[in-house]
């Protein structure tokens, strides 16, 4: 009988504490594992908010301003100089080191123009768009219609097609140009919901100013991007414009996910340090419970080697058992318990391989190391002592 008979043979003896410390490495592996996937999926999940919630970096003109407040109530402003930013600048941005994390770059000039619709007129928020880069920065519109396409036809939020009696397909006219509604923008509880939208070029023409732009709006939505980089290289370029990162909402959400990170990292920490602490006694236990059958090894000619690779052996099968379980369990547990109970885009559940092949190495690892201890007091065992006490 070799030594992994042997081995594989006391596996179905004590399967109580067996089944018991089986159980528990899984445990213990499958937790850390879905812990692990839970911070993976809240960060994916992040990202693809920001790549869908706007702008993150916005140019505006430079001024020389004294804003006068009390409370965090604005009581007066005085601006002593703003000018307008050129439109020809645009192409100064996509010329900066970092341009490849820039997702979408959004003109817009605003103004106020007198809508004419039926005889009635309003005065309307106009704001001058370029229609395919706002589509990127804005892809979480929600549009009943079409979404503009001719110079002269318009998009209108919700509460400046309400005032004005508007719907998809009237057309109105703003300082004698003719424009028609192709769409209106769901209530976003923004400034979008007051504003009538339309090419930026129709817009200059309308407000007498051409070449003319208000300010600038840049998506560099991912959370790993040079932001501040961004805004210093922007500076550089377009020196008489101010460049500001929006970053409250970023930093916030990113920092909720760091601490969930650092609990599920003390929490996979513990877990360990309690399967460690549980496989030892264990072993420990069982070698205890065989202490005469070792010796009996030990009389009839087995080394202190082939003890220790006896109990090894065990510790490493039920290990390696443990892992693949382990990783089994943490896939269930991932898409089909983990969705129901987080609020979270189900694609971005998923399991990293390598952290999953890494965790099942590690697992079987943890077993053989907490093991060592008790195979080394499993070897010397004095066989001579354990016979007399037969």
């Amino acid at each position: 009988m070799n030594l992994s008979n042997i081995s594989l043979k006391s596996l179905f003896r004590q399967k109580g504490k067996k089944v018991f410390l089986l159980i528990a490495m899984v445990i213990s592996l499958t937790t850390v594992l879905t812990l692990y996937s839970y911070v993976e999926s809240q960060r994916l999940d992040i990202e693809n908010q920001f790549d869908e919630f706007g702008a993150n970096i916005v140019i505006t003109p430079k001024s020389d301003s004294l804003v006068l407040s009390y409370g965090g109530v604005n009581i007066s402003g005085i601006v002593t100089s703003l000018e307008e930013i050129e439109y020809s600048q645009i192409g100064k941005i996509k010329s900066i080191e970092n341009n490849e994390n820039i997702r979408a770059i959004s003109p817009k000039l605003i103004g106020a123009g007198e809508v004419s619709f039926n005889g009635i007129r309003n005065t309307a928020l106009l704001v001058g768009i370029e229609l395919e880069e706002e589509k990127k920065i804005k892809s979480w519109w929600n549009l009943k219609g079409t979404f503009p396409e001719g110079d002269n036809e318009v998009l209108i939020g919700a509460a400046a097609a309400e005032v004005m009696k508007l719907s998809i397909g009237d057309t109105f006219t703003i300082k004698g140009t003719v424009l028609k509604v192709t769409s209106i923008l769901a209530s976003t509880g923004s400034q979008d919901d007051n504003a009538i939208m339309a090419p930026i070029e129709t817009v200059q023409t309308i407000l007498g100013k051409p070449g003319k732009i208000s300010l600038v709006e840049v998506s560099a939505l991912c959370v790993d991007c040079p932001i501040d980089d961004l805004v210093f290289q922007i500076s550089q370029v377009m020196p008489n414009s101010d460049v500001k990162a929006i970053r409250q909402v970023m930093e916030q959400k990113m920092q909720v996910v760091d601490q969930v990170k650092k609990v599920s990292i003390t929490i996979g920490t513990m877990l360990v340090i309690l399967c460690g602490l549980l496989i030892f006694s264990t072993v420990t236990g069982s070698i205890s419970d065989r202490k005469q059958e070792i010796g009996i090894f030990r009389a009839i000619g087995f080394t202190k080697s082939n003890i220790m690779q006896i109990i090894l052996t065990e510790s490493f099968l039920i290990s390696l058992a443990s892992g693949f379980l382990g990783i089994l369990c943490t896939y269930l547990t991932v898409n089909l318990i983990l969705p129901s109970l987080v609020d979270l885009s189900t694609e971005n559940f998923r399991v990293n391989i390598w952290f999953a092949f890494t965790g099942a190495v590690s697992i079987i690892m943890l077993g053989l190391g907490a093991s060592w201890w008790p195979a080394i007091s499993a070897s010397n065992i004095d066989p001579v002592k354990t016979i007399n006490s037969l």
